[in-house]
């Protein structure tokens, strides 16, 4: 009877040994984690489509925190969106996983995930960013630190383009008009209440900075999106009565896009 207590207490001090080791090789090692992302680019064709879904991605995370393989897991069925995750899991910023005070080499899982939200739209306080590089813009006297914020505002932009689905509705578009300039809203006057404006961003972009070095890429992202709006509003069926007006909006971005195409766009507005 001695020698079975013996045993018992013999096997639980083993299992207590073994459970502690075990969290402490557990409690040493620390898988990789997100520590920053770069901004989502939504494909715009995908979001006129209302094409939605989740990408699982596997990502090889150096020790030294640097993304060196990334490889499609699970598809969201659409090659456009897995296209841009990946792209995207490259310039995402990782803690490398730890194994004790050390830093080790590690595979970690990436979602990233492609979602319409119909009812949101993005803060005020988002779009102040834009009159912050203005103005930064407007003092900087180094051509180096100011083509640095041109960059920065073109990215700006085009995620704000990329991040805002066309029927996301116009309330966006109210602190719009705080951020740019008057001569180029005006001219989108009449689509203020039908759709949001948030590509007048790009456009203001070519008014203010004809000079920048993304001005050509500036454009051709512009017309591009001109494009596929166009094909949009040309599927929307209105009553006869309305047709004039859709006739106009149709005519107002033929025009602007032939005016990008075929002339300066500071000596046009």
């Amino acid at each position: 009877m001695k020698n079975q207590t013996i045993f018992r207490y013999s096997f639980l001090i083993t299992l207590v040994t073994v459970g502690v080791l075990l969290f402490q090789c557990a409690a040493q090692y620390q898988k990789a984690t997100v520590r920053s992302t770069p901004p989502l680019d939504y494909p715009l064709e995908a979001q006129m489509e209302q094409r939605e879904g989740v990408v699982g991605l596997a990502v090889y995370v150096s020790g030294d925190s640097m993304v060196k393989t990334v490889e499609l897991d699970e598809s969201s069925g659409f090659a456009d969106l897995d296209s841009v995750a990946v792209q995207f899991a490259k310039e995402v910023q990782f803690n490398p996983a730890r194994k004790g005070r050390e830093t080790v080499p590690s595979w970690t899982r990436l979602n990233v995930n492609f979602r319409l939200d119909k009812t949101s739209t993005p803060k005020e306080e988002r779009l102040k960013k834009f009159k912050a590089y203005h103005k930064q813009i407007a003092s900087f006297k180094d051509e180096e630190k100011r083509n640095t914020a041109l960059e920065a505002l073109y990215k700006l932009s085009t995620n704000l383009m990329g991040s805002v689905s066309l029927n996301a509705g116009p309330k966006i578009n109210e602190p719009l008009k705080k951020v740019v300039s008057e001569q180029i809203y005006q001219y989108w006057q009449p689509l203020d209440e039908a759709i949001p404006l948030t590509f007048v961003v790009l456009d203001d972009y070519l008014y203010r900075y004809p000079k920048s070095p993304r001005y050509d890429d500036a454009k051709s992202r512009l017309i591009e999106y001109l494009g596929m709006l166009k094909d949009e509003m040309q599927k929307v069926q209105v009553d006869q009565e309305l047709e004039a007006n859709k006739a106009k909006v149709i005519g107002l971005i033929e025009q602007r896009v032939n005016q990008l195409k075929d002339e300066p766009v500071s000596s046009v507005l």
